[in-house]
């Protein structure tokens, strides 16, 4: 079991080592063609292509890692079965979802379109996990209300966020996407304020919500980043807007993917037996 726990630890503790160095790497390309468009030197449409597709590869290879770190949560230490089955399954849609939005240019609408779906399909898949143990938090006192309080909170945010770019949106695509991401985003808090170790151990809460609270960050920026360029062209305070992604995405996805692990059997603390103080889950 300590060998196995030792591995583990230097496969994720590497993992995380590239995907700083990649993540880096492709938002200082990204910072360097940003500023230089900001400052009129080379125009941010006309940035050598080569450079464009590096970076564009530079994402994909990080989203790829990302779905291979949750896969090193083998039953060792991962949470529940279906805890894993559903994490392994939203980091696939949100691989497939990258690799038609990340290299759409040039291709039909229905790339994209199916790209936004695969999001779609990712944050329901996270909403039904982050949900496990509703019925049960639901009868503790004060519990109601944290959750109301968040859902006005998040309604609120993205009520401002539509408002402030109604003029530049596409409402079929862009309502029903940011309504999922909302409920999203919300069942990620609602975990920090409602659930308890039998659900998600404290470490595991602050990772889906900061993770959740980044995954929006990014999916809002970059939504009224592409909005407002294909609206009004790429001037200083749109290009800065397109940075937010590259600072936020891959820590969302990092987040997401080590709030899988048990992290006391990770450090090799000493546990209960498997089951003990866990709820009952399908």
């Amino acid at each position: 079991m300590a060998t196995e726990l030792s591995t583990i630890r230097g496969r994720v503790l590497g993992l995380l080592a590239v995907l700083m160095f990649l993540a880096g790497s492709f938002t200082a390309m990204d910072a360097v063609r940003a500023w230089m468009a900001v400052v009129g030197a080379v125009p941010f449409d006309d940035w050598p292509g080569p450079l464009v597709q590096a970076s564009a590869v530079l994402r994909m290879v990080r989203s790829v890692l990302c779905l291979v770190l949750v896969l090193q949560v083998v039953p060792a230490v991962r949470l529940r079965p279906r805890d894993d089955h559903l994490l392994t399954a939203a980091m696939v849609l949100a691989v497939v979802g990258d690799a038609f939005l990340i290299f759409r240019e040039g291709h039909p609408r229905w790339v994209f379109l199916l790209g936004v779906g695969a999001f779609l399909l990712c944050h329901g898949v996270l909403v039904v996990r982050h949900l496990a143990g509703l019925p049960d938090d639901l009868e503790r006192p004060g519990v109601v209300g944290r959750l109301a309080l968040v859902g006005v909170g998040v309604t609120a945010l993205s009520t401002a966020v539509v408002a402030g770019s109604w003029s530049v949106l596409v409402p079929e695509v862009d309502l029903p996407y940011m309504a999922i991401l909302s409920v999203s985003l919300w069942a990620a808090l609602g975990v920090a304020v409602r659930a308890d170790d039998r659900d998600f151990p404290r470490v595991n809460r602050g990772l889906i919500a900061g993770g959740l609270a980044l995954f929006y960050l990014c999916d809002v920026a970059l939504g009224v980043h592409a909005r407002w360029s294909a609206a009004v062209g790429p001037i200083p305070a749109v290009v800065g807007l397109g940075l937010v992604p590259d600072l936020t995405y891959s820590w969302a996805l990092g987040a997401l993917a080590l709030s899988g692990l048990r992290w006391d059997r990770w450090m090799g603390e000493a546990v209960a037996p498997s089951g003990s103080g866990e709820r009952s889950q399908p």
